[in-house]
């Protein structure tokens, strides 16, 4: 269906457990959807107990599948969710992967990392090596977040009209040469949507 439409496949979902226990099936769909990335969105854990031991073993299963997927010509990245923003030494449980990431990178969903507590920005000039892609998606302005990783998709709004600095750091992700940014649009208004963050995205 892809090849019937002209379009072509960037990166594709690999889930936690299967990246942990079943690396060999993350690469052949990998390898049969011809993408070069595979991102993981969630690490397991029990409720909202995410600590440093679930980011310790969440670092050593991403290296260990980057190493196996990255001999593949195939990059592995994470997607943080917010939990991982959590105070840790003197920075956070991320800070501990970003430091700790030989055979993985990071994608970075703008919106996420400022729910979570973060500074995008801060965060892309303070790893610029480690962020592989990006997802763009605004955040509905008076909003406040949270370190749970959950939020209602209803906050998410048309790029630009949001609180996120959405043209700086599309202008910082090309200067540090992420390659593909993805729009991101959960909220139930998408197809009304996205269009408008099209046109706001080529107006930059």
């Amino acid at each position: 269906m892809l090849k019937d439409r002209g379009l072509k496949m960037r990166s594709i979902q690999g889930g936690y457990m299967d990246l942990k226990n079943n690396v060999d099936k993350v690469i052949k769909d990998a390898k049969d959807y011809g993408v070069s990335y595979v991102m993981c969105a969630w690490i397991d854990h029990d409720g909202d107990n995410f600590d440093i031991t679930n980011a310790k073993e969440a670092t050593d299963v991403f290296n260990k599948a980057g190493k196996r997927l990255q001999d593949e010509g195939i990059t592995l990245v994470y997607h943080a969710h917010g939990y991982e923003f959590r105070n840790y030494d003197d920075g956070s449980l991320f800070d501990y992967m970003a430091t700790n990431a030989e055979y993985f990178g990071f994608e970075m969903d703008v919106y996420w990392m400022q729910h979570g507590g973060a500074n995008p920005m801060v965060l892309l000039n303070k790893y610029p090596d480690k962020f592989k892609l990006m997802h763009l998606k605004d955040m509905e302005q008076g909003m406040v977040g949270n370190d749970t990783g959950h939020a209602d998709v209803e906050t998410n709004v048309t790029l630009g009209t949001g609180q996120i600095d959405i043209d700086g750091l599309i202008k910082r992700a090309k200067e540090l040469g992420i390659e593909y940014l993805f729009i991101e649009d959960e909220s139930s208004r998408s197809v009304k949507q996205i269009p408008m963050s099209v046109k706001y995205v080529k107006g930059l």
